[in-house]
């Protein structure tokens, strides 16, 4: 499973507007009305979680060859950058050596095995929408969006192949596996009639006849899940904490929301869950799904987050340090400045990865978590919409904005929304380069 993080930056991108439809159904799952419980907090009130039901079962829908869009252009390669032809991308997967992109309304497949030359070996057209995320397990690619969950067989990178594509109640925006589950965070604002928003959970046991196995309906905009055992964690306004030990019967357990603004990011070890807001990081206990207790906070704003043995990094106008050993009392010890503010946070090793505002990239020695220092840096968009002061980046030629990066073997991976996959050569990370 990809590393649990979950960064959610509400109000950057609208959702996009399309229709869908119900799903067909063969059975009807009668109505379940589940309970919610309390959950115990030390410094703030965690409200309790609305009621929830359960929605009917999910049917595969048959994918006519008609209704398949014509291929997609080949990915072109300019200078080391994999440019994109086919459409947005928003959603990346990585399983060496190998690269999933949503590129729009389909998925394409690149060899990453020599980084500097990137090379795309496989793609497929599924939908007239852009797809929103992918996760990518045991040889399948699950994609989600407008259009509902989409499973490809990639087992074969050159030549993937849908297996099936199923309708969602909404719109899918982001998907996790755990076993044989997918677990799908939707929107149905903006769907045509409304659809819900919540917690799809789905039966992926037969990939071509995936059944919806049940499902819990909230009433905020959904954005990001997170799964660890019997417990989801769904970004939803707040975090809903969801026991899912029976999946046809998932029970929110509790709803934590901040004092000030929308939760932003998740991120799950061990025992412990770490919860970023506006000004507000907190640490919940986990170790009972059935009851999340919040065992402290610390006045800290953040988009992103990510942990390494007993230390958080918290992506905060910077990169914020805070030390954990002690869950009750979260204390921060270390800052690192940043001119714009952070999008995603990749700590390896003794190294942070911070995309910085819409265009650069800093690698952030963090050895010394009190005295945090520049290792290197890059930035593109020279001209554009960024901060570019010589003495700290070097700026290069390609105008675009950095909306989330992953390592894998030594490198970095960063997508660029607009042009495409960028990769990083860190093996000096006092100045990594694109290759």
């Amino acid at each position: 499973m990809r590393h649990c993080v979950i960064g959610c930056i509400a109000g950057l991108v609208m959702s996009t507007l399309a229709a869908c439809t119900g799903i067909p159904t063969a059975q009807q799952t009668p109505e379940v009305v589940l309970a919610s419980v309390a959950v115990e907090t030390a410094t703030q009130a965690v409200v309790p979680a609305p009621t929830v039901t359960l929605l009917p079962t999910l049917e595969p829908e048959p994918v006519a060859a008609t209704e398949l869009q014509p291929a997609l252009e080949p990915l072109a390669q300019v200078n080391g950058v994999v440019t994109q032809t086919g459409g947005l991308i928003k959603g990346l997967a990585i399983d060496p050596p190998f690269v999933y992109l949503t590129n729009g309304p389909g998925l394409s497949i690149l060899d990453a095995s020599d980084p500097a030359h990137p090379r795309q070996v496989g793609q497929i057209t599924l939908a007239d929408t852009t797809f929103e995320d992918v996760a990518v397990a045991g040889g399948l690619a699950y994609l989600v969006g407008p259009s509902g969950l989409w499973i490809v067989d990639i087992s074969d990178a050159a030549v993937p192949r849908l297996v099936s594509h199923s309708r969602l109640p909404a719109n899918g925006k982001a998907v996790a596996i755990q076993d044989t589950l997918a677990y799908v965070a939707a929107n149905g604002i903006y769907t045509n009639p409304p659809g819900q928003n919540g917690l799809f959970i789905v039966d992926v046991a037969i990939p071509a006849s995936p059944v919806l196995v049940g499902s819990l309906v909230v009433d905020e905009d959904t954005y990001a899940v997170d799964v660890q055992d019997k417990l989801a964690l769904l970004v939803a306004g707040g975090v809903h904490f969801v026991d899912v030990s029976d999946p046809a019967a998932p029970k929110s357990v509790g709803f934590y929301r901040p004092e000030f603004g929308m939760v932003q990011a998740v991120a799950v070890t061990g025992d412990k869950a770490y919860v970023n807001a506006f000004n507000d990081f907190s640490v919940f206990d986990i170790t009972d799904p059935g009851a999340p207790a919040r065992l402290g906070s610390l006045p800290v704003n953040g988009s992103d987050i990510a942990v390494a043995d007993d230390l958080a990094f918290v992506a905060a106008g910077g990169v914020t340090v805070v030390d954990v050993s002690d869950p009750t009392a979260p204390t921060g010890i270390g800052w690192y400045w940043a001119p714009v503010t952070s999008l995603e946070l990749s700590p390896a090793d003794n190294l942070a990865y911070i995309v910085v505002g819409q265009s650069g990239l800093d690698v952030v020695d963090v050895s010394n978590p009190r005295r945090q220092t520049l290792a290197g840096s890059w930035e593109i968009v020279p001209g554009g919409p960024s901060w570019d002061d010589p003495s700290i980046t070097k700026p290069a030629g390609v105008p675009g904005r950095i909306n989330a990066v992953t390592l894998a073997n030594g490198h970095l991976f960063a997508v660029e929304a607009d042009h495409g996959l960028w990769a990083f050569d860190l093996s000096d990370p006092a100045s990594p380069q694109p290759i």
